[in-house]
């Protein structure tokens, strides 16, 4: 680690089955963060939302975005895999 640098000690544990969209706990000194996946996605998914709108206007953003994420279609194979 680079001098300066913080170390998180944030565990996280998603969990669908969880009542409320998040739970903290603190165990043996350590932080544990209990997150709904469904609302942790939904939250991600519309913060890139907002991020990709605000810079529209950036060329390298816009050229580097092909290598950022491949969305692929339930069905895909690879190396005998099939995927969702």
């Amino acid at each position: 680690m680079r001098s300066g640098a913080t170390q998180l000690k944030n565990i996280f544990f998603f969990d669908d089955s969880i009542d409320s969209h998040l739970n903290r706990y603190r165990i043996n000194g350590r932080s544990l963060l209990q997150v709904r996946t469904s609302d942790f996605c939904a939250e991600i998914w519309l913060a890139a939302e907002d991020w990709l709108a605000a810079t529209s206007g950036d060329k390298e953003i816009a050229g580097a975005l092909n290598d950022l994420l491949t969305i692929r279609a339930p069905g895909y194979s690879s190396d005998g895999i099939v995927f969702g």
